[in-house]
């Protein structure tokens, strides 16, 4: 009984990884490149995997996400600033939702891992979907996961399950998961800019600096604008 978890490199899936590890269940990651514009994730990945000691799998889905329209893939769409508000994110109006969805993204991701689940004897694929991304994010809400569950049951004969562990759960409520199993969050990255450091001003940072700083506890991250608590 073992997981194949999907780590993108940012806390919410290394706090995923850490809760399998607790579990005993930690057999592998997934690691995916979609073309995604914060690139450095890829690297936190490979250093979560290794800190974790689990094994490292890595598929190159770049042509898929290239053709994609999102801020998160396309370097000539401008990434929005601002917080999550209202199913509406970053400063955009109502079109900065769409460009920051990914269409399929989680879905594609999911039946992208259950084949090596399956090829691998895993029993469980992991994706760390919450409920901050509800609004804004159609593949992360409970009815689509329980459509693809069943979905995933059908296509591996019923070896292979999906597992959600924080859909029901705050990004704060993630950080304070993460910090009671000790994640490395100085490892991770969730900026969707491209630049050296975190930016400081998108929605996921500012998310991310909310989370790890809940309950007076200090942020690692390094941001080039130190992001405002809403």
């Amino acid at each position: 009984m073992s997981d194949l978890v999907l780590l993108s490199g940012g806390m919410d899936s290394a706090t995923a990884l850490a809760l399998s590890a607790q579990e005993g269940r930690a057999g592998a990651v997934l690691n995916i490149n979609y073309s995604q514009r914060n690139a450095a994730e890829i690297q936190s990945a490979r250093s979560l995997a290794e800190h974790y000691g689990v094994d490292y799998h890595f598929v190159d889905l770049s042509s898929w996400g290239a053709k994609l329209r999102s801020s998160f893939t396309d370097p000539t769409i401008d990434v929005p600033s601002g917080p999550y508000s209202n199913g509406v994110y970053g400063d955009g109006g109502a079109d900065s939702t769409g460009v920051t969805v990914v269409p399929s993204r989680n879905g594609t991701f999911v039946f992208a891992a259950l084949g090596i689940a399956q090829t691998l004897g895993h029993d469980r694929v992991v994706t760390a979907v919450h409920a901050d991304d509800h609004d804004v994010y159609p593949d992360t809400r409970p009815e689509f996961i329980a459509a693809v569950n069943t979905a995933a049951l059908l296509s591996t004969s019923g070896t292979v399950t999906v597992h959600t562990p924080f859909s029901r759960t705050s990004k704060a409520g993630i950080g304070k998961i993460g910090r009671s199993l000790g994640v490395p969050y100085e490892l991770t990255w969730s900026c969707y800019s491209a630049g050296p450091s975190h930016c400081g001003t998108c929605g996921t940072c500012i998310l991310r600096h909310d989370a790890l700083t809940s309950g007076g506890h200090t942020d690692p991250t390094v941001y080039a604008v130190v992001p405002e608590l809403v």
